[in-house]
């Protein structure tokens, strides 16, 4: 089998595009955890200021 030029930039494409799609799969995944975290923080924060703000208007 010969390998021309056409041939070797058909597998690079291929590759590269295999590629993008992997690593467009793993980004969106990363994202969702990402926001999901942010969620929690902002809930756990929110409780939080909430505790002190009861704690300082009972003294």
């Amino acid at each position: 089998m010969e390998i021309n030029e056409e041939k070797l930039k058909g597998i690079l494409k291929k590759q590269k595009d295999d590629y993008q799609e992997h690593f467009d799969v793993v980004i969106k995944e990363q994202k969702e955890e990402y926001q999901k975290y942010l969620g929690i923080m902002v809930e756990d924060f929110t409780s939080q200021i909430k505790l002190i703000t009861e704690t300082i208007s009972g003294q």
